[in-house]
């Protein structure tokens, strides 16, 4: 918030306070406790409802007011965005969807927090596509690094240790690569390859964002890949300046990535994936039954989580296989 913000609200006893006389009366005499915060100028902090996360009640029960934000260029008197639970969208609370970008920066949070899709870059109900040659983020790459990064509406934490001798708790979120086919194999978890960035431990500061990338250890296939919370041990991702520290809202974020073999910035073309291959056996019959079909699908993923599919004889086996034989299981052959 900042110097121009005005806030009112109606206790238990219906009698509104503090008071300015600047400020439209917000009392309810209903003994309700509804009020509403007006920022005269750009949000760019954090606006908390719930702070002390009460629980007597469904957590978005406790989203009663207004939050305003501006003041309208034809009525001084009235703000230019309201955002409340009876706004139209893309300001009806408390998942609205007015990016941050319009309102100054800053969000509206309520405990737990969900995922603010319109606010992740790249946006999540978007559907984000990037090339694997980005989100590798391999050393000495000619293509720039780009990761992801997901936005809450609220501050988050983890006291996730990047060096914990257990693997499987030094990061807040978890990463699958998805599968697909006629009867496909559960997920894959591939965590272990991505370097999370979010506010750990004691950590100064508060920030809304979880950036992931590639720690340029493995290759990532093209494919569709899914990103999702951790909610309970030592490793979860939990809402920051929030009594209680309450674990966010589960949420899905799914992302697909494109190959680009040739590393040269571009999605591949079928030439392009010729020309990777070179002499490499062509993987669609993985089984050599004498011709692709649903039986290759399993034999390959069990291959490949033994570690004995090189599909694009690169001399090692990570998710750039996976992209290579579906690419070619799905074209009936080379």
């Amino acid at each position: 918030m900042d110097e121009f913000c005005d806030i009112c609200y109606a206790g238990q006893d219906g009698i509104p306070g503090p008071w300015n006389p600047l400020f439209p009366s917000c009392g309810t005499g209903s003994g309700l406790p509804l009020g509403r915060v007006w920022i005269r100028g750009d949000l760019s902090g954090q606006i908390i409802v719930n702070g002390n996360h009460l629980t007597a009640q469904n957590p978005e029960a406790y989203w009663t007011g207004e939050v305003q934000v501006g003041v309208d260029p034809l009525n001084a008197e009235c703000p230019l965005i309201t955002m409340a639970t009876d706004a139209p969208v893309p300001d009806l609370a408390p998942q609205y969807t007015r990016p941050s970008v319009e309102v100054g920066g800053g969000a509206v949070g309520l405990p737990p927090f969900y995922l603010f899709d319109e606010d992740c870059d790249p946006v999540n109900s978007a559907g984000p596509v990037l090339l694997n040659s980005e989100f590798n983020n391999e050393p000495n790459s000619p293509v720039a690094p780009r990761g992801l990064t997901l936005r809450l509406y609220g501050p988050v934490r983890t006291n996730a240790d990047p060096a914990d001798s257990d693997p499987s708790l030094r990061q807040p979120v978890r990463v699958w690569m998805l599968h697909f086919g006629s009867n496909p194999p559960p997920p894959s978890e591939v965590t272990k390859y991505v370097t999370v960035t979010v506010k750990r431990g004691s950590e100064s500061g508060q920030s809304r964002e979880i950036e992931v990338i590639g720690n340029g250890s493995w290759s990532f296939g093209d494919g569709k890949y899914r990103i999702e919370p951790v909610l309970s041990g030592s490793n979860r991702l939990f809402c920051d300046a929030v009594n209680g520290a309450p674990s966010v809202k589960d949420f899905d974020y799914e992302f697909e990535l494109i190959s680009d073999c040739n590393r040269d910035g571009q999605p591949d073309s079928p030439q392009d994936r010729e020309i990777c291959r070179g002499s490499c056996p062509c993987p669609a019959d993985w089984d050599g039954s004498g011709g692709p079909d649903g039986d290759d699908i399993g034999a390959f993923f069990n291959d490949w989580q033994s570690g004995a599919a090189d599909a694009d004889c690169s001399g090692g086996v990570d998710g750039d296989d996976i992209g290579v034989f579906f690419h070619y299981w799905q074209l009936g052959g080379c």
